[in-house]
């Protein structure tokens, strides 16, 4: 009967660890969305002076990657 115990235990913990994934890639998927967005607006800015210093190009990459990374953790885990 203590077994039982322990993988249920383990089923509600592997649940917790698939809510953070998709959670992550929610995250995850809005950074690459507001560096995509960010990087429109400085592309398009009036003042060709003011440049930022932001690689906003690198962000999406990168947020893009995690977020495909935590999609494909979410569905094996779930």
């Amino acid at each position: 009967m203590e077994w039982a115990c322990q993988i249920e235990k383990m089923d509600s913990l592997a649940s917790i660890f698939d809510n953070i994934f998709a959670l992550a890639a929610v995250i995850s998927a809005a950074i690459a969305g507001i560096s995509i967005i960010m990087e429109r607006r400085r592309h398009n800015r009036k003042n060709l002076n003011k440049t930022g210093f932001m690689p906003w190009n690198l962000i999406s990459v990168i947020a893009t990657l995690g977020t495909v990374m935590f999609i494909a953790l979410a569905i094996k885990m779930g």
